[in-house]
């Protein structure tokens, strides 16, 4: 069993280790920046049974990019949501091989939700995970 301080600091290490490390922003846990108008990725975590000791639950990362003003209107930057998508979709994979946690594929979704108060979007992975 791990705690869920324990557990985000596991995923944080793959996070930092992928492309996603190479974005404009920071790589975080629970939340970010206040202010931040860079491409910031956060983790964050939702633990099944018990939140003192983890055991299985839901792990959630959001990359987080500008919205593109045009024509007296704020507009998603689709190219660039698609291309965060497809991030977090190849980090996925690398998830699924992570020793000492068992993600299941089928739980897996990748998507992009507005944050209309700053202008931004963000593209999030879900996935349900074991601890083994």
């Amino acid at each position: 069993m791990k705690t869920t301080n324990q557990v985000l600091t596991d995923i944080w290490a793959i996070v930092t280790a992928s492309s996603i490390n190479a974005l404009s922003g920071g790589v975080y846990k629970k939340t970010r920046p206040t202010a931040s108008v860079l491409e910031d990725c956060v983790i964050s975590l939702i633990p099944g049974t018990s939140a003192r000791f983890v055991q299985d639950g839901a792990i959630y990362i959001k990359i987080f990019y500008a919205d593109i003003f045009l024509n007296n209107s704020w507009l998603e930057d689709s190219t660039n949501g698609a291309a965060k998508e497809t991030l977090l979709y190849t980090l996925s994979n690398t998830l699924l091989t992570t020793k000492d946690y068992f993600f299941r594929v089928e739980s897996r979704e990748v998507y992009t939700e507005e944050v209309p108060e700053i202008h931004q979007h963000f593209a999030i992975l879900k996935m349900n995970f074991k601890i083994l």
